[in-house]
């Protein structure tokens, strides 16, 4: 509860800083935090069924290992070794694509905060940057709304 409060306290104070410094950059960072919501969410979605289904798999595997060593006098007798191989096998493979299809998707989002933080540091500088250029602003203006900017990511970010 105190994160949350200390979260809304420091929206409203850094939205009216960014506000009055920069109006635009203001509706920028909201813009920016939903769209880095989303992508983040639709990503993310996607290891919760992959990690259900990585438990099933391993258990699946793990499972056959038991049958085959509890039965296996019977196996040899009426030599079933291969046809349990190959189920041994085909288990083990699913576990394996499944383990790829994780890393695969903890890759893209990793990949998708990395460009979504090094934005977030180049973005208030690119949109304040002209003005200061221009010297209708000074550097701590520009400092101040980086910070500002930052602040309100990180209050609105998941």
């Amino acid at each position: 509860f105190n994160n949350i409060l200390t979260s809304i306290i420091d929206l409203i104070v850094f939205s009216y800083i960014l506000y009055s410094i920069q109006p635009e950059l203001f509706w920028v960072a909201i813009v920016y935090a939903a769209l880095g919501t989303i992508a983040t969410v639709s990503l993310g979605r996607r290891l919760i069924p992959l990690n259900l289904s990585k438990a099933q798999r391993e258990a699946n595997f793990r499972f056959s290992l038991i049958r085959f060593r509890e039965n296996s006098e019977s196996i040899a007798f009426y030599k079933g070794t291969n046809i349990e191989e190959i189920e041994i096998s085909k288990r083990f493979a699913n576990v394996v694509q499944n383990k790829i299809h994780i890393n695969t998707s903890k890759r893209n989002v990793d990949i998708l905060s990395n460009v979504y933080r090094y934005l977030s540091q180049i973005l208030p500088v690119s949109i304040v940057a002209p003005r200061y250029l221009a010297g209708k602003v000074e550097l701590g203006i520009l400092s101040q709304s980086t910070g500002a900017f930052t602040n309100i990511l990180n209050d609105l970010s998941i």
